[in-house]
């Protein structure tokens, strides 16, 4: 996969879009990952309406990556044993630590 363009929640595409390290995971994908947030879709432009508006999150393949693939377990396990920014059990996402 090279790109994908989802919908979610505005919520969600602002904080999967903003630089690292913003999340966890938004800090864990971005060696690999780039995000841009496209664009803001109304709520009322959906059937049936949410409560909520949407985004159109653009996620795209680094080419080269920031970290060759073989780095991914290692560096998913320090980002999640270093995170400062979340309690002890947000910690668990990738998996046990080693």
């Amino acid at each position: 996969m090279q790109r994908a363009d989802v919908i979610v929640q505005w919520e969600v595409a602002v904080k999967r879009a903003a630089t690292p390290p913003v999340t966890l995971i938004s800090t864990a994908w971005a060696p690999w990952w780039g995000m841009q947030l496209t664009r803001r879709i109304p709520a009322a432009l959906f059937r049936p309406v949410p409560r909520v508006d949407a985004g159109l999150l653009t996620i795209t393949r680094r080419d080269p990556p920031l970290l060759p693939v073989p780095m991914a377990r290692p560096y998913a396990d320090f980002v999640q044993r270093e995170w400062p920014f979340a309690p002890a059990r947000h910690r668990s996402r990738f998996g046990p630590s080693s």
